[in-house]
């Protein structure tokens, strides 16, 4: 959306119909602070920024040459305006390994909130699924490490997209952390998503 020569209006009428209003962009439309103001005034609530990993040669194959660096900018540039921010970190089969490390660095370049989600099929060609498609079954280890570490840095991580066979290795109670514990999700789109409770 924020291509679209009417996005002010566009969001002003968006926002007429919710309470909470929050856009997913790769980040490019903030490297205008004053535009990005305008968004905020318009009634964008909050911004979701996709983003591998924090190895920039990791992201620029998927993602474009520069896509860490804009990304990181669009994060500050939203955050400084009083915009709520999510890092959404795009789980590939080549990021797997990478998932607490990739976690750990958006915590300290400041982000708080982050999503995990596989990126998808439809969202790469056919003929390179089989090479970014991660295996979900091999996934639990790194998640848990990624968990402990939000834990621990008091940041929120959220889990989408999540098959229950990524979470194998342990049984649900020992997802429990505090408060907060770890559920199938109830969206009829994704229903075996871990979510937050």
């Amino acid at each position: 959306p924020s291509l679209r020569t009417d996005i002010l209006l566009l969001l002003e009428q968006a926002k007429q119909r919710t309470s909470w209003l929050g856009m997913r962009t790769d980040g490019l439309i903030f490297q205008k602070p004053k535009l990005a103001t305008q968004l905020k005034n318009n009634g964008l609530d909050a911004i979701i920024v996709p983003i591998p990993s924090l190895q920039a040669d990791l992201n620029s194959w998927l993602l474009g040459k520069g896509f860490t660096k804009r990304a990181l900018q669009a994060m500050k540039v939203a955050e400084a305006i009083g915009l709520e921010v999510f890092a959404e970190v795009l789980i590939t089969r080549s990021g797997m390994g990478r998932i607490a490390q990739t976690v750990l660095g958006l915590i300290r370049q400041g982000c708080t909130k982050i999503i995990l989600r596989p990126i998808e099929s439809d969202e790469v060609d056919e003929y390179s699924q089989l090479a970014v498609l991660p295996r979900q079954g091999l996934l639990s280890t790194e998640l848990r490490r990624a968990l402990l570490i939000a834990e621990e840095e008091g940041a929120e991580l959220f889990f989408e997209g999540l098959s229950i066979c990524s979470f194998q290795e342990y049984s649900l109670q020992q997802w429990q952390f505090l408060d907060r514990g770890y559920l199938l999700c109830r969206n009829t789109d994704h229903q075996d998503c871990v979510v937050p409770k």
